[in-house]
Parts: C-alpha cells; structure tokens; sequence
C-alpha cells in the first residue's frame, strides 16, 4: 500500500544512522499477533505475517495458522 502526505509544513526526515531500537520495553505488538510472526523481538517471519498471507501469497492460509 503507498501513501502520500501533502503539506506545507517544512518536514525533513529523521536520520536513523544509529542502531538504536525505537521501541522500549512494551510487548503489546508481539503478544497481540494473532499467528505469533514475530520470532523474537524486532524479528518478524513474513511467511506468518497476516499481511503477507493476504496479500502477497497466492494460495489459501495454511490451516495452522487460521482462527478456530
């Protein structure tokens, strides 16, 4: 999905030249994950990722990972 933002505000992006994750000690994204595709912290596997499954694969939702 793209988007575009329109304004007349003088917006410059913000350097991510350091390493320095942006998320502090809250797991609320990773526990919420209906199809746990986060591996680890800041560690996502595509292939489980509901976004992926919906979108970019061309076949049906492994049955593992559907709701009950």
């Amino acid at each position: 999905m793209l988007g575009e933002l329109l304004t007349e505000l003088d917006c410059a992006p913000a350097p991510l030249d350091d390493a320095t994750p942006r998320c502090g000690q809250c797991t609320r994204c990773l526990d919420a994950c209906p199809t746990n595709a986060f591996v680890d912290a800041y560690t996502l596997d595509a292939r489980r990722c509901i976004s992926y499954l919906t979108i970019e694969n061309p076949g049906p939702i492994p049955r593992d990972l559907r709701r009950s």
